[in-house]
This record gives structure tokens, sequence and C-alpha cells, in this order.
């Protein structure tokens, strides 16, 4: 950012959504939030909006999303909370990326795979690698699987 970088600057790096959102125009990370430099030093964009409101952000706090998303820099959709704040917001709101299973959105496999993988893999006549390509995966996917260091649930 330029030097006398101001309030309005900021603002109009934002793009107005129909649900409210002012989204960050500029560049984000793969999450989706954000980022941009000032003074030589990366700051998150939704952190900074409440930062140019004239709001103190406590040390070990947070900046959350009521609107749950990422690349939002509207102030009056951001809350300071703590991590556990936020964690609870999440699973109030169903987001909970940390779903076992094949609960989890990113699961291409089901448990009912992943035991007959493993049930397979213990007769000792198909590799990971076999595995791998046999239900879609990685061989290292597999290893992880096999040895139980993924799917501990089951």
């Amino acid at each position: 950012m330029k030097i006398g970088f101001t309030h309005q600057d900021f603002k109009d790096l934002l793009v107005p959504t129909k649900n409210g959102c002012l989204e960050w125009s500029m560049y984000r990370e793969p999450a989706g939030y954000g980022r941009t430099n000032i003074n030589g030093k990366t700051v998150s964009t939704h952190r900074l909006a409440i930062e140019l409101e004239g709001i103190t952000i406590p040390d070990g706090m947070y900046v959350c999303h009521h609107c749950d998303n990422p690349s939002c820099a509207n102030p009056d959709h951001l809350f300071i909370g703590s991590n556990a704040d936020n964690m609870n917001d999440m699973v109030a709101k169903g987001r909970n990326v940390y779903a076992k299973g094949s609960s989890n959105s990113g699961s291409i496999l089901t448990e009912e795979q992943v035991l007959e993988m493993r049930s397979l893999y213990s007769t000792s006549r198909y590799t990971q690698r076999i595995l791998g390509d046999m239900y879609g995966t990685s061989r290292c996917n597999v290893s992880m699987i096999v040895n139980r260091k993924h799917w501990k649930h089951i």
C-alpha cells in the first residue's frame, strides 16, 4: 500500500455483494481471506477493517465473521472473539471442518470402504499402491489409513 493510505482508499478496494458483504478485491489467500501490506507488514483485511473503525483488537483475540465470508471486510459483519468463540460459532453454524469420516465434505471414501481396505491390506495380497488405484486415492493416503493415522475413529 502507498504511504498515506487512508480509510477511504481501503473502502475503495471493497466490492459490495447482494448479502451486504464488502469483499476485498485484491489479493486473497487460498482460504479466501483478504491480505494486504501496510508499511511492509502483511495484514488481514478483516482485521484492518475493524482497526480502521477505531476499534482496538486485544492481544490474542480474533476478528470473526457473522457472515462466514472470509473475504468480507464489512465491519458490521465482524465481531471480536476468542478462539473458543470462533470455534463455537463454527460448530453452531454447522461448519465443522473437523467432521470425521464420510460426514467430512472432503472425504472420497466411506467407512465401509476404509474397513474393507484395511481388511484387504491385512491379507498381504494387496499393496498400498494397488489399493489406492482400487479406491481412487493415493498410496500415501492408503498408508495413513491402514496405519490408522487417518480414519482413527473406526
